[in-house]
């Protein structure tokens, strides 16, 4: 309030040069001020972005580590598969199908076929095949929630 000279509430052109100058000893312009205040906000935005680009690479090289560990860890007929029968199951009907087994093992384990524990041949999974197949079936590993563990 006390820069607005003609006290109408506004801050003119002229009344913000005038307290520009007497504050800081220039002839500083609105112009001044903007173009100041953009290369500020440009060089902060330029420092987030660059921060930022660094803590994303550091979090992708992490992730990529991670990868290559697991992959070194597990040999060609060791697999992470999921054991909980309801995320074969996926109409929860109580029984997986061929197709639902498929979709969760192929991937990451070709070799297992669904025949195998299927042991009545119906062309479905109970809960008890399905029990059948985590517990004999050595060469998978136990995934469960975010851990894994060698279900030997």
């Amino acid at each position: 309030a006390k820069y607005d000279v003609d006290s109408d509430g506004t801050l003119t052109e002229e009344e913000f040069e005038a307290f520009a100058r007497k504050d800081s000893g220039d002839a500083a312009t609105i112009g001044d001020v903007v173009e100041g205040t953009k290369k500020m906000a440009s060089d902060a935005t330029n420092a987030v972005v660059n921060t930022t680009k660094k803590a994303t690479n550091a979090v992708v090289e992490t992730t990529k580590e991670t990868v290559a560990a697991t992959e070194e860890a597990l040999t060609p007929d060791e697999y992470i598969v999921p054991t909980n029968f309801d995320t074969y199951d996926q109409d929860n009907n109580d029984i997986v199908t061929r197709s639902e087994f498929q979709a969760q093992t192929e991937t990451v384990s070709p070799t297992l076929e669904f025949g195998s524990y299927d042991s009545n041949n119906d062309g479905q999974l109970t809960i008890e095949e399905f029990e059948e197949f985590v517990e004999n079936t050595p060469e998978i590993h136990v995934k469960t929630n975010t851990m894994v563990e060698n279900s030997n």
